[in-house]
């Protein structure tokens, strides 16, 4: 995967996770969780989006099921 699709990719996710978490902020909730799909071939997309959600000061755990499955608490 070349540098610009792997930005491309990790933009997508990363606003996706912004809408999620500042729909949740006007609910008054402090918590989401989601199922991570990402191809397997993506794991650097992955540990980005975490890193990026850990240096933005959010509490992070994933675990790993079936499925990815990611929880954001501030």
């Amino acid at each position: 995967m070349g540098e610009y699709e792997f930005l491309e990719k990790f933009e997508k996710h990363k606003n996706k996770i912004v809408e999620n978490i500042n729909a949740a902020k006007d609910m008054e909730l402090n918590k989401i969780t989601a199922i991570l799909v990402i191809d397997k071939d993506n794991e650097e997309v992955k540990k980005r989006l975490i890193n990026w959600l850990i240096i933005e000061g959010y509490k992070v755990s994933l675990r790993k099921d079936e499925y990815d499955i990611l929880t954001i608490e501030w």
